[in-house]
């Protein structure tokens, strides 16, 4: 039976370097106070950066459509399909947004469109295709986890094979943004 590691040994795995487990996180989330959780990012940070400098990149969330179906309380961004105000833009207007970011020297791009219930996952991929062979030195975010799991039952395709048609299409994230309306216990709070 694995022994749980204290605070100040987990501390020690991060300043020697060593890797912690999923029980070591698992204590840091459920024990750990959120001072001593920065302390510990602090510390891994300064492996690569300047303590006392901070990064940033230029990068734009490009919201394709607002047509959703999720309806989560908390989103005042969405429209059912026939209520007025809704929008899908068109490839060149996406072009154009991504235009304007770089113009701006960004350089990434998020997707957002929620649940569009016409998209199938081949349209996501017609898009993401065009956009690569357009910006290809450009970072891209094409979609989040739960857009690309409604696309898929969408599309009546499994996981698999959806991310097969997207990595084809030259996609390389699925981001974890959204993966809350998945739970029953949070849609249920909402």
């Amino acid at each position: 039976m694995h022994q749980e590691a204290s605070l100040k040994e987990i501390e020690y795995k991060i300043n020697t370097r060593t890797r912690i487990t999923r029980l070591d996180a698992l204590h840091l989330f459920e024990r750990a106070p959120n001072e001593y959780i920065q302390k510990l990012a602090n510390m891994t940070k300064g492996r690569y950066h300047k303590l006392d400098e901070a990064t940033y990149l230029k990068m734009a969330i490009v919201n394709y459509t607002n047509v959703c179906v999720a309806m989560c309380d908390y989103c005042s961004f969405y429209r059912l399909p026939h209520q007025t105000g809704t929008y899908l833009l068109s490839t060149e207007e996406v072009f154009k947004k991504i235009d304007e970011l770089i113009a701006f020297g960004g350089t990434e791009v998020a997707f957002n469109g929620g649940f569009h219930p016409k998209l199938k996952i081949h349209d996501y991929a017609d898009l993401f295709e065009k956009i690569h062979i357009r910006y290809p030195d450009l970072g891209f975010k094409e979609m989040t986890v739960a857009e690309f799991m409604f696309a898929c039952k969408n599309s009546k395709m499994s996981y698999r094979d959806g991310a097969a048609v997207l990595k084809n299409a030259g996609t390389q994230w699925i981001t974890g943004g959204g993966a809350e309306i998945l739970t029953d216990t949070f849609r249920q709070r909402h």
